[in-house]
């Protein structure tokens, strides 16, 4: 993808739980959009609360049922996007490698539903990873069985995998 061009998807930050410092996870999701603002079409915040996050330009979503954890916070998001694909993130992050970005927008099939970098060590990246739109019939088949964690999705999905060569190349810095 060219320098300057955005994806035609969603960033979205996820920005909730429980027992976190909330000066320091404010300013994680402040850092968060703004690197990823430059790179996508759309970029909101999913968050429990909506009123502690005002930033210009930028959508809050807030989770349709609080304190259920990420799931939740992805399903409320995807189910907000104006796009089909999401780039769903953690704000801990200092910087994002861009080229992995766009290898992972690459990957994307018409059947995919799912694209998680994964290390060579086989740790997936559930949490900077491409969620698709299709998947939110998935997430609530989920959540009508009582099953509220996102590891559960993943063997519902068909799921690319993009290898992140070495550490230099990962697709966040935290």
């Amino acid at each position: 993808m060219p320098q300057n061009q955005r994806h035609k998807a969603c960033a979205v930050v996820l920005a909730g739980g429980q027992g976190v410092n909330c000066k320091a996870l404010h300013a994680s999701v402040l850092t968060a959009v703004a690197l990823v603002e430059p790179l996508f079409e759309e970029v909101m915040i999913s968050a429990n609360e909506t009123d502690d996050y005002r930033i210009e330009g930028i959508r809050v979503v807030p989770d349709r049922v609080k304190h259920q954890g990420s799931l939740m916070a992805i399903y409320s998001a995807l189910d907000a996007s104006s796009h089909e694909d999401n780039l769903v993130i953690l704000p801990h992050i200092n910087s994002i490698n861009k080229s992995l970005v766009d290898e992972m927008f690459g990957a994307i099939k018409k059947d995919t539903e799912v694209v998680i970098p994964v290390t060579h060590a086989a740790e997936k990246k559930l949490f900077f990873a491409i969620y698709r739109k299709g998947v939110l019939k998935k997430i609530e088949q989920l959540f009508l069985r009582g099953e509220m964690q996102l590891k559960e999705l993943l063997p519902l999905c068909r799921v690319k995998y993009v290898l992140i060569e070495d550490k230099n190349r990962g697709g966040y810095d935290e």
